[in-house]
């Protein structure tokens, strides 16, 4: 009888809430199908001495049933914010085979990818957010996006306009709250700018001031891509999932965490505004993409697991890297009724866990 693997998703709990609970039923599910011991816990939840987990499972019927675990093959780390110090101690004591090790912060990342020759025609002007910089990247670009460094969902970005009369700013708070504001001078803006640095960091606190790009296919709401590239079960990367988000009216993003933001299958979206032939060649230069960004993240971060990579495609049908998730919510797949789609992304996680189990002289 072949042995049961263990594996473990470490996320953030409250009680026996979970942030994202109905991705984890999908992923116990999916874990059954492939024969794998899946559970989910935190941090808190680790007895090292004793080599056991309280780790929970779904109910069928709803909720949560806490239960003792062997010590996982492998653990997939799927928390996203709120990193405590007990956390940060247990990810990287080296008790834990991880299989999506840690990443770095977005500048980071923006700056290995301006200064790799064969993706800078993908990259968008990025600096590290200064009042002088706001002020001189505003002579180059009618649009900025201020984001932070380490940020999620969304959250904390405003979007600057160059108008005749000042600066206009849409802006999405960390509590989720969406709001619009016009500043008559560059200077009022910088002013106005350098109070929201301070009121919504998030962790290091750092924010980053990125070119803005002319996204609106749509009059008045931007658009982007969500493509998905995950190892599988032969630890292969492949691109497993592709839909278009589009911002609600007055967002400056197109998260679909956000109320009213809108989710549409990539194919059917971009032939309305490219044609059949322009919108395969769009498809194909965001999977030649895709795989050049993990290829560069692995020589110099080593083996990872997964990506989200945001995508913008101007009104030109020009191919842009916005941005580069290593634990990405996987709903728009759902939401665009792509449900296989969905599921597959699900399992890839699970299936390329259950291969590192099974070698164990492979990364990470």
């Amino acid at each position: 009888m072949p042995k049961v693997i263990h594996i473990g998703v470490m996320t953030r709990r409250k009680g026996k809430s979970f942030f994202e609970s109905g991705y984890f039923r999908h992923m116990h599910k999916e874990g059954e199908k492939l024969g794998l011991n899946v559970y989910f816990f935190s941090h808190e939840d680790v007895h090292v001495n004793k080599r056991l987990v309280y780790g929970y499972v779904p109910k069928i019927n709803g909720g949560w049933i806490k239960k003792l675990f062997p010590w996982p093959d492998i653990v997939i780390d799927r928390y996203r914010s709120g990193w405590t110090p007990s956390f940060k101690a247990l990810r990287n004591s080296g008790l834990l085979r991880i299989a999506n090790p840690k990443f770095t912060t977005k500048n980071r990342a923006t700056k290995l990818f301006e200064d790799t020759a064969s993706m800078r025609k993908w990259i968008p002007e990025t600096k590290p957010y200064h009042a002088s910089t706001l002020k001189e990247m505003f002579n180059a670009h009618p649009i900025l996006y201020l984001k932070p460094a380490n940020g999620t969902g969304g959250a904390g970005v405003v979007q600057l306009r160059k108008r005749k009369n000042g600066i206009s700013a849409q802006f999405r708070t960390r509590a989720m709250k969406v709001g619009k504001y016009k500043f008559p001078t560059i200077g009022k803006a910088v002013t106005a700018m350098n109070r929201w640095v301070q009121k919504e960091k998030i962790r290091g606190g750092a924010f980053l001031l990125q070119q803005g790009l002319d996204l609106e296919l749509v009059q008045g709401r931007w658009a982007d891509i969500r493509l998905f590239i995950q190892k599988n079960g032969s630890g292969n990367w492949e691109v497993t999932g592709i839909g278009v988000r589009q911002a609600a009216a007055g967002s400056p993003n197109t998260n679909l965490i956000a109320k009213g933001n809108q989710g549409y299958p990539f194919q059917s979206f971009m032939e309305k505004h490219f044609g059949e032939e322009k919108t395969r060649q769009i498809q194909h230069e965001c999977e030649a993409l895709a795989h050049e960004t993990v290829k560069v993240i692995e020589n110099r971060f080593g083996s990872m697991m997964e990506f989200g990579l945001d995508i913008g495609i101007d009104r030109n049908g020009h191919v842009w890297l916005l941005e580069v998730n290593p634990k990405p919510c996987k709903d728009i797949m759902w939401k665009i009724g792509e449900s296989q789609n969905y599921l597959r992304t699900v399992r890839r996680p699970l299936q390329y866990a259950k291969y590192l189990a099974e070698n164990k002289n492979g990364t990470p």
